[in-house]
């Protein structure tokens, strides 16, 4: 995966992020709870 721009909502309890590529489409998302990414 070639990801140029990552983005990080920040919450409470669970954090979700989102990759995208050049064009700034997203090509995958991530759920991820606070101790996970940690």
């Amino acid at each position: 995966m070639h990801a140029t721009t990552v983005a990080i909502d920040l919450a409470k309890e669970v954090f979700e992020l989102a990759f995208a590529d050049g064009q700034g489409r997203v090509i995958e998302r991530k759920r991820l709870s606070r101790r996970a990414f940690a």
